[in-house]
């Protein structure tokens, strides 16, 4: 039976891996570093510190504003 609030993929997951030491106090989601942890907090608390200098949008991750970056502004990225 998969776990409350955990997909069917993560369930698996959680039954052939050890968890990770950093444990999400929100939903429970664990992780091997503390930086995943901390972006994934972010997510839930809708922190978003990554502010794009083109449009001004706001991303919670550096990686998905130079995403947004290479998408949207692909002559500026």
């Amino acid at each position: 039976m998969t776990p409350a609030g955990l997909s069917a993929t993560r369930a698996r997951r959680a039954d052939q891996e050890k968890p990770g030491k950093f444990i999400c106090g929100i939903c429970g989601g664990d992780f091997t570093r503390r930086s995943n942890l901390d972006a994934h907090t972010r997510s839930h608390l809708g922190v978003r510190p990554y502010s794009c200098t083109e449009c001004n949008g706001k991303f919670g991750t550096r990686s998905v504003l130079n995403r947004h970056k290479r998408a949207l502004h692909p002559d500026r990225a």
